[in-house]
């Protein structure tokens, strides 16, 4: 999600403000992972709220684990 539309942006702010307790670094990351404004709402909508996480690259989601030295 490079060059954004009016639109897109517009999308962007309100999803900012929707999920503002996502630290910005992680916000940042799950933009550069999300193919489209759907993408990045189901990302973050699905985003678990412990760590740490990583990211599926199958299911396109950041997952929960317990030991990030496994997975």
């Amino acid at each position: 999600m490079d060059h954004l539309t009016d639109k897109q942006r517009d999308v962007l702010v309100k999803l900012k403000e929707r999920y503002k307790t996502v630290h910005p670094v992680l916000f940042e990351r799950i933009l550069e992972r999300a193919k489209n404004e759907v993408e990045l709402f189901d990302i973050l909508d699905t985003l678990p709220t412990t760590l740490p996480l990583v990211w599926d690259m199958e299911k396109r989601r950041f997952l929960p684990v317990t030991d990030i030295l496994k997975r």
